[in-house]
């Protein structure tokens, strides 16, 4: 993502609230299965066709409760 938008240097509005619901997305489904990231920053967003992911978990905790 980071390399995305150093080549775009800016992106409109439209393609930022898309990118911010995918993000969001992927936090409901982290919580819906009770992980935490816990190494959530800007170099672990990638983006392959369009779609965010969010990567590294090797920080992540499976909750209990």
């Amino acid at each position: 993502m980071s390399v995305y938008l150093k080549k775009k240097k800016t992106i409109n509005e439209e393609e930022a609230i898309e990118f911010f619901i995918q993000i969001l997305n992927a936090f409901r489904t982290l919580v819906k299965n009770k992980i935490m990231h816990r190494d959530f920053k800007l170099a672990n967003i990638l983006m392959h066709d369009g779609e965010i992911k969010i990567a590294d978990f090797g920080f992540s905790k499976l909750l209990t409760n």
